[in-house]
């Protein structure tokens, strides 16, 4: 499909771009893009591109997905020189039940690729952060707003508030 930016679908989901206009350079084979929510929706990005040498399925693990407060932020790395397609489906849970729809397409153009394109691990769906059961448990994230977090040490401490005791298990 030629056809970028929203299309008639998007307006349900009532939610605002916070970057201008619809054709994208990524800097260092990297991108972001960025929407303002007015209630927390599902989304799932598929990057799609014709260049050649990018072995399949590495494009899956290309981006990630993550909700901070009522910003929706996908981060895209793009693995090789050239042009991708990013489009994002859509869902409100609470009326489409598991049917994504097609809502937005970016046309995104890289100078070079990003080492961490192959480095991502396979996420359901690309998303970090809190899951569905995260807050039912009464639990929130001190340290960091963004789960998305890049880091040059071997060390992090991640804190978390518990409203009660909870046993939980961390996979890496």
């Amino acid at each position: 499909n030629s056809c970028y930016g929203p299309n008639e679908l998007a307006m349900r989901f009532n939610m605002t771009s916070l970057q201008k206009g619809c054709f994208l350079k990524a800097t260092n084979g990297a991108v972001e893009v960025r929407f303002q929510l007015t209630r927390p929706l599902r989304f799932m990005p598929k990057l799609r591109t014709y260049v050649a040498n990018i072995e399949e399925g590495l494009l899956d693990r290309c981006c990630i997905v993550r909700l901070i407060d009522l910003e929706l932020r996908i981060t895209v790395f793009c693995p090789e020189k050239g042009e991708y397609g990013l489009e994002i489906y859509g869902n409100d849970p609470k009326i489409d039940g598991n049917t994504l729809y097609h809502i937005w397409q970016f046309l995104i153009t890289s100078d070079s690729g990003s080492s961490t394109a192959r480095n991502i691990p396979l996420l359901p769906t690309g998303h970090v952060g809190a899951q569905s059961k995260f807050s039912l448990f009464g639990l929130s994230a001190i340290t960091f707003a963004d789960p998305f977090i890049q880091t040059r040490c071997n060390e992090h401490n991640l804190q978390f508030n518990l409203r009660e005791l909870v046993r939980s298990t961390v996979q890496l």
